[in-house]
């Protein structure tokens, strides 16, 4: 189980986004090849602010409220 730390969505796998290097830091034109990466979003929101929870701990979160 995953959880966002922006929205609070819980969910069971995060949706991927490929992210160029370049682009991110700006200096694309710098360059005339790409690097890439691959980074796990929010598959609700799209924020990349996502942590990976055990059930013990969403079941303990449950039980409080």
């Amino acid at each position: 189980m995953w959880r966002c730390r922006d929205c609070g969505a819980v969910f069971e796998e995060p949706d991927c986004e490929e992210v160029c290097y370049e682009r991110e830091c700006g200096v694309r034109s710098l360059f005339s090849d790409r690097h890439y990466r691959t980074d796990s979003v929010c598959p609700v929101c799209g924020d990349y602010d996502i942590r990976e929870i055990d059930e013990d701990e969403l079941e303990d979160e449950e039980e409080e409220e």
